[in-house]
Order: structure tokens, then sequence, then C-alpha cells
């Protein structure tokens, strides 16, 4: 029967993900980072110097996955 549940765990079928969670310091480092790179998307965006594209990717990619994560994952308290 363990065989069976390890093997359902495998494919994806009605396995918990447990193991997956912030706690809430992590969180509030996710937090922090989102708003740090949010706001240099932000300015790189508005002043539009030569690369500006470049660095707004560099900025932007990260708080969408904070973005995502904090979105997503359950908070374990």
């Amino acid at each position: 029967m363990r065989k069976l549940a390890q093997l359902r765990c495998i494919v994806g079928i009605s396995c918990p993900m447990s193991h997956l969670y912030l706690t809430p310091p992590v969180a509030a480092l996710i937090f922090l980072g989102v708003v740090i790179c949010g706001h240099n998307f932000r300015r790189v965006w508005k002043l539009q110097a030569p690369g500006w594209q470049v660095r707004a990717w560099v900025f932007g990619i990260p708080a969408a996955i904070g973005l995502l994560a904090l979105g997503f994952l359950p908070l374990k308290l």
C-alpha cells in the first residue's frame, strides 16, 4: 500500500505539497525584495536611459517571481 502511495505522489495524484510553504521571516524578505525590485523597475521604465529595457527585465523578473511566490505559496505560522 505504501508503494502505491509513493507512486501516486510521484505521478502527482493526491500528493500533498506540505513541504512547500513560506515562514513569516522568509515572506517578509521576499516582500522587501519585491518592493525594491518593483521600485527600481518603475524608475528605470520612467527614465528610459540607454539600455533601459535590459535593466527593466533584470528588475521585473525577480519582482514577478516574488509576487507569484507570495500569492501562491501558503504561509505557515
